[in-house]
């Protein structure tokens, strides 16, 4: 410590702090609470429950805002954009993938039996071939009623189970009244059917498709729109007769016994009664 020595008249010695040493002294505490100060202004600045954020690169100095209120936006800002997407994907991919799906797939029948054949209509029995289904399962909701080349209509109040394998095809029973819409146009599918050697069957309908599982939401009016050809009577040709027998006739009445082979090359199995 610097400073200068005076005699006392008790023969004790004091030490004096020069002015210097003073103004250093002075000086450094001023500077010690302007750094306290700048420090907690910088810790009110960098509180940890605000948020700066800036905006557009830098070309506006952006703002600030409470953590808390920050943590919510982003939250409601995440839910909102999870909700928009669902609604995307449920509303608008997936009915897309639906309609694409029964738009390719490929029907066939495998059978067709005509029976109890009356003025307005007939009993069909049949088993449909659904195939190129895709690797997605799926169910066609009953009702489901099928036009038929706009001669009548088919009802079907089974669930149809697509089981989502593109190898293995689904089978659809149908065992339904074919109620005839059109008394005309079925004279001329009837005429077809014996006549012709092909047909071509038109079926129209307005699917309602559940996807994958049954929480899934049940899309409707998904078109089903299908030609199928098939094989007709072609005028009932090669018809032969096997045996003519009259052993049960008499002087005044002929009875023969005729035996008839009609080949039939279609799927149509006709139940005449």
């Amino acid at each position: 410590m610097k400073g200068r020595v005076f005699p006392t008249s008790n023969h004790s010695v004091v030490f004096v702090k020069s002015a210097e040493k003073a103004s250093i002294e002075h000086d450094n505490e001023i500077h010690l609470k302007s750094v306290s100060r700048e420090s907690s202004s910088g810790k009110k600045e960098q509180s940890p429950k605000i948020i700066t954020i800036c905006t557009l690169c830098g070309r506006f100095k952006g703002f600030r805002v409470r953590r808390n209120r920050f943590i919510l936006s982003c939250t409601a800002i995440s839910l909102l954009a999870l909700l928009i997407g669902i609604i995307i994907v449920f509303y608008a991919i997936v009915p897309a993938i639906v309609k694409s799906t029964i738009e390719k797939a490929e029907l066939s029948f495998r059978s067709l039996n005509i029976g109890d054949i009356g003025n307005n209509g007939f009993r069909l029995r049949a088993q449909l071939e659904l195939s190129r289904t895709g690797s997605i399962s799926a169910k066609i909701l009953p009702p489901l009623i099928i036009n038929v080349d706009n001669v009548g209509t088919v009802r079907n109040d089974d669930t149809i189970s697509i089981v989502g394998d593109p190898n293995r095809p689904t089978i659809v029973p149908i065992d339904s009244p074919f109620s005839v819409s059109n008394l005309a146009a079925f004279h001329r599918f009837t005429r077809s059917l014996i006549f012709e050697p092909h047909v071509i069957w038109h079926l129209t309908a307005k699917a309602s498709v559940q996807p994958i599982s049954g929480v899934m939401p049940v899309y409707s009016n998904i078109p089903f729109n299908k030609k199928v050809k098939l094989n007709a009577l072609n005028s009932l040709q090669n018809v032969k007769i096997k045996s003519i027998n009259l052993r049960r006739s008499d002087k005044e009445r002929i009875f023969a016994d005729i035996v008839i082979e009609i080949p039939n090359p279609s799927l149509f199995n006709i139940d005449l009664g």
